[in-house]
């Protein structure tokens, strides 16, 4: 009895099964596309790109995930995405009056995904107006990324770029994550007060790189 009973119920549950298929059907294959994805929560069409970096990358990636999937996901997001660059005009030194150079430095690396090549090179005219200029540089992209001035040589969290009670200052969003592009700054500033470049993201509270700077007294 007991038994016709489990196969009248195991009956049912099929037929209710096979008549609800469309419904859940979408549900099942994106659990399985979950599970065999390179990276989890990752676009589709960004899984390939993701299995292209090198596996000193893709390790860093996942270590992250594994403690936060959605920063992970952004993160790799915004590397893996294109960002358009800047237009020549843009990329171009402009014309100064008798410029000298006041502070430069290399941007460093920090990890396998928080780096950049390339240098920064501070400039003052005659006339007082100061300007920064990246040259030769390229980096991964992440979300809103912004340039900050601090007065920490080698910051490597937010926190650190507080020194005393010289705050960081921001210059403004970063432009593009590779070529030459440059930032007017205020003739106010005095730069002898910092002493790195850094590259941060508010929304993931993350150092991608900085440049220890060099100044000329």
């Amino acid at each position: 009895m007991r038994l016709r009973i489990l196969l009248m119920l195991l009956g049912a549950a099929l037929v209710v099964a096979t008549f609800t298929y469309p419904l859940w059907q979408p549900y099942a294959q994106s659990q399985v596309v979950a599970q065999n994805a390179a990276f989890p929560g990752l676009a589709a069409n960004l899984q390939d790109d993701f299995m292209s970096l090198p596996q000193e990358q893709q390790r860093a990636y996942q270590t992250i995930a594994a403690q936060d999937q959605d920063k992970a996901v952004k993160m790799v997001t915004a590397a893996l995405s294109p960002r358009s660059p800047l237009p020549d005009d843009d990329k171009a030194m402009p014309e100064m009056n008798s410029p000298v150079t006041i502070g430069s430095g290399t941007f460093q690396r920090i990890d396998a995904i928080r780096r950049a090549q390339g240098a920064v090179n501070i400039y003052q005219t005659s006339d007082n107006l100061k300007l920064m200029r990246f040259e030769d540089f390229n980096m991964p992209d992440g979300p809103d990324l912004t340039v900050y001035f601090s007065a920490a040589q080698e910051p490597t969290t937010f926190a650190d770029m507080t020194v005393g009670e010289l705050d960081p200052l921001e210059i403004e969003l970063l432009k593009t994550n590779t070529g030459e592009q440059n930032y007017d700054l205020p003739t106010s500033l005095d730069v002898q007060q910092y002493h790195s470049v850094v590259i941060y993201s508010p929304s993931l509270d993350l150092i991608y790189t900085y440049a220890p700077l060099f100044l000329r007294q």
